[in-house]
C-alpha cells in the first residue's frame, strides 16, 4: 500500500494538514468498508476480508500517527518523566480516540440482531469474531482513559515570553 506524504519532510504545513483531512476521508472510508462487512447472510462470504481492512485501517493510523507529530511539532514541550513532548502525546491521543471510535462503530454492526421469524428467513451471520474487537475497545479505552490521566495530572509550565504561567 502506497501512502502520499509518507516519509516526505519537505511538505510544508499547509500540505501537512490537506494530507491530514486526506487521511481522516480515508479512516472514514475504511470504517464504512468494516461496518458494511459486519454481517454477511449465512452461506455468504463477505466482500472484503475484515481482518485484511483492519490491517489496513493499522497501516493508516500509523501514517495518521506520523501527520499528527508533525504538525504538532509547533507545540513541542517536554510534559512527562519518559520525555514525551505534548505533540507526540497529543497524536497518539487522537490516533487511539480514531481506533475506538471506528472499532466502536464496528462492534455495534457485529451486535446487530436480525429477527427470523420462521426457519426460511434469511441468517445473518458475524465476519469476525466479536469477543475479539471488544477486547481491542477496551484496552484503546484503557490506553485512551490512561493519557488522559496523564493530562489531568501533569502540571506544565511554558515559559510565554519571559513570564511562566500554568497551562
Amino acid at each position: 500500500m502506497i501512502l502520499l506524504g509518507k516519509g516526505n519532510v519537505d511538505m510544508d504545513i499547509s500540505e501537512k494538514i490537506a494530507y491530514r483531512n486526506e487521511i481522516r476521508w480515508k479512516l472514514k472510508n475504511i470504517e464504512n468498508r468494516l461496518i458494511s462487512c459486519a454481517k454477511v447472510q449465512e452461506g455468504k462470504t463477505p466482500v472484503e476480508c475484515p481482518n485484511m481492512i483492519i490491517k489496513e485501517l493499522e497501516v493508516v493510523l500509523d501514517e495518521y500517527s506520523e501527520v499528527l507529530k508533525t504538525i504538532n511539532k509547533i507545540k513541542s514541550i517536554d510534559i512527562s518523566k519518559d520525555g514525551n513532548e505534548l505533540s507526540s502525546v497529543l497524536a497518539e491521543r487522537e490516533v487511539i480516540s480514531v481506533e475506538k471510535d471506528i472499532m466502536e462503530n464496528f462492534l455495534k454492526a457485529l451486535n446487530v440482531n436480525y429477527d427470523r421469524y420462521n426457519s426460511s428467513d434469511t441468517k445473518y451471520i458475524n465476519t469476525v469474531d466479536a469477543s475479539v474487537i471488544e477486547k481491542r475497545v477496551q484496552e484503546l479505552n484503557k490506553k485512551y482513559q490512561e493519557i488522559e490521566t496523564k493530562f489531568k495530572t501533569t502540571r506544565w509550565n511554558v515559559d510565554f515570553k519571559n513570564s511562566k504561567r500554568l497551562v
